[in-house]
């Protein structure tokens, strides 16, 4: 076996040329190993002579070459040693034998995961020594950013060595190829991290860590990162990544996990191709507790940077208001996770006072700010927005972009409560634009789209729920929104498709099989309303929704009076419901006066919904009527 004595007379061989070697030395039949063993030697060729061996670890080879789980811990299995140790031995059989001639000679060095290639004669060679991990958060390979640093550093050296080289010896091997990044992704999400820890308390770490990673992401620029909203509905399901490309339509899955001790935090992190399952890499992190903050942000820079090759500039290294107390950190993850989970005030008020301590614990943190709106918001939809609620609400907003000013969902939200509940329209848009303005985002473009759908710009509203669909496909609060407004523009049959879509992601979707009522009843179609109204009943037996449904239906089918023996069997269950919600039934059923008093209190009390009046289809008899009329103009609707 040769390789050309040109190339090596020339002092220079290629990285394709040292390749080539390594594929002609694996068809060789006196270097007997296994098919396995015989991917670990082209995998580890590859990656060395791409000037990545700083990134080869016991971890990537697991994951990458013999395909183990995300949970493959090669502190507890060997195999990645193993296989390394028989290798090197296989090597060294082949170049004490059949292999003597060969110009070339590859070896494994004692300590590393890279090749080494010297030549015949033992002087010139090219080796790519790993790098020392940076210092913050002891991650064990250097970021793409510090490899291209170190990779330009070494590749000068070696042409000064080589230059050097060629006036004393006739062969010098170079390795000149850049580090690889992961081509052609374009979208990605950033899956739920799983928690490994032995008491698996620390699932709080995982999500806090997901969200960063998502909202860190989705500041790069062209890189369209899928929503948390999204991505959390794959948490804990077992499914293969082509299948989420396939669904999300994205280029690339980042998904991980941490495992807790004590304060020390292993994070494994790795990056796939959705196209094939192919991993990109693999990265692993050891950090106490107190450096969690620095693997999030380190992570989330090492991944930008990979993805965003040929990208104009990248995100922001710490946002304004970020915090780099780990206790104020700790608490703000905690409450976040009460958020996510909780469906009741109680927890609620536990998830706003862990906001409170993690504020005073760092008063310049913005996160706990908005967190703690969007709880008293939650709570305020829950309870009809008791008095005070919304100055709250807004105050917490405020606190929040004065620590972010850029804050984009705050800006939204906030944007929300004027229209919503102050009826103030051009100071709601205004802060719709300031939200509009950073990276895409789908929690702006969906409530824009909403408010503008209320005042009938349907146009608008379908490009900015059509952008927050890009971003957060299969969110049901999302589809419910699409598949309302689709009702109001009389697109029912594109209304009925988003509605079903929803139920089959939740079969016992109430807000869509109560709307598949309105639907199928707004089309004169009772028997099909019907059907849906028996089906929200075994669902949702106890609330107001299902007895609507069924009232509805009776005057649908001219049974009017059944409606109304209905509606006073079951008054003693309606006594909280809103306003506005009564105002539509008794519409449809042709009490205008009543409806109207009921309208006039929902306003009144700024109820939830009440600025979409003119949209609502129950509503459509009253909208000649005077009193109307005066309560369009009061909005901010007749204008």
């Amino acid at each position: 076996m040769e390789l050309q004595n040109e190339t090596l007379r020339d002092g220079l061989a290629s990285a394709a040329e040292l390749n080539e070697y390594v594929d002609r030395l694996l068809r060789e039949p006196a270097l007997r190993i296994s098919a396995r063993r015989a991917r670990l030697l082209r995998y580890l060729a590859q990656r060395t002579l791409a000037g990545e061996a700083d990134q080869i670890n016991e971890y990537a080879i697991g994951i990458d070459v013999f395909e183990k789980s995300i949970e493959f811990d090669p502190k507890l299995d060997a195999t990645v040693r193993a296989e390394i140790s028989r290798l090197r031995r296989n090597l060294g059989d082949y170049y004490a034998g059949a292999g003597q001639t060969d110009p070339l000679r590859i070896t494994l060095p004692a300590r590393g995961y890279f090749l080494s290639f010297t030549s015949v004669d033992g002087i010139a060679a090219t080796e790519i020594p790993g790098e020392n991990p940076p210092a913050l958060a002891q991650p064990i390979p250097a970021s793409p950013a510090s490899a291209r640093s170190v990779s330009f550093q070494k590749k000068s050296l070696w042409m000064v060595a080589g230059a050097l080289a060629l006036a004393a010896v006739t062969v010098t091997l170079l390795v000149l190829e850049r580090p690889r990044h992961a081509d052609h992704i374009e979208s990605l999400v950033v899956l739920p991290f799983r928690d490994f820890s032995s008491d698996r308390h620390s699932g709080y770490l995982a999500d806090g860590l997901t969200d960063e990673l998502t909202d860190y992401l989705a500041n790069v620029k062209g890189l369209r990162v899928i929503a948390r909203t999204t991505a959390f509905q794959f948490k804990d399901k077992a499914m293969d990544v082509r299948e989420i490309g396939r669904r999300l339509k994205v280029d690339a899955s980042l998904e991980g996990s941490i495992d807790r001790e004590g304060n020390h935090i292993h994070v494994r992190a790795q990056l796939n191709r959705t196209a094939d399952g192919y991993h990109l890499w693999s990265r692993v992190y050891d950090s106490e507790v107190q450096d969690l903050i620095a693997v999030q942000r380190d992570l989330a820079r090492w991944i930008a940077d990979d993805v965003q090759a040929g990208r104009s500039s990248a995100p922001s290294p710490v946002p304004p208001g970020a915090t780099a107390n780990p206790e104020a950190h700790d608490l703000y993850l905690r409450g976040l996770d009460l958020y996510d989970n909780s469906s009741v005030t109680a927890g609620f008020e536990e998830g706003i006072r862990l906001m409170q301590a993690a504020i005073a614990k760092d008063p310049h943190y913005a996160a706990p700010w908005f967190v703690m709106a969007k709880m008293r918001e939650t709570t305020g939809w829950l309870l009809g927005w008791p008095p005070g609620v919304e100055e709250q609400v807004r105050t917490d907003l405020e606190q929040a972009l004065e620590r972010d000013p850029k804050m984009a969902d705050a800006h939204a939200d906030l944007g929300i409560i004027d229209w919503d509940y102050d009826y103030d329209w051009p100071r709601a848009e205004r802060e719709f634009q300031l939200a509009l303005e950073p990276a895409d985002r789908e929690e702006p473009h969906k409530l824009y789209g909403w408010a503008l759908a209320d005042r009938g710009r349907f146009a608008e509203s379908e490009k900015h729920l059509q952008m927050a669909e890009d971003i957060a496909p299969e969110n049901l609060e999302l589809l419910f929104i699409i598949g309302g407004v689709q009702m109001w523009e009389r697109k029912f049959a594109e209304s009925e498709r988003t509605l079903h879509s929803m139920l089959q992601l939740n079969p016992n979707s109430i807000t869509a099989l109560a709307t598949l009522v309105t639907l199928k009843i707004i089309q004169n179609d009772c028997t099909g309303a019907a059907e849906y109204a028996s089906r929200l009943e075994r669902v949702d037996p106890t609330t107001f929704r299902a007895v609507f449904a069924r009232a509805a239906v009776d005057v649908c089918e001219g049974n009017k009076s059944g409606a109304v023996t209905l509606l006073d069997r079951q008054s003693s269950r309606l006594r909280n419901v809103p306003a506005f919600e009564l105002a539509k039934l008794y519409a449809f059923m042709g009490d205008k006066d009543r409806a109207i008093q009921y309208l006039e209190q929902a306003v009144d009390r700024h109820e939830f919904g009440a600025t979409s009046m003119k949209q609502q289809p129950y509503l459509k008899s009253l909208q000649e009527d005077p009193r109307f009329l005066a309560l369009e103009s009061r909005l901010g609707l007749s204008e």
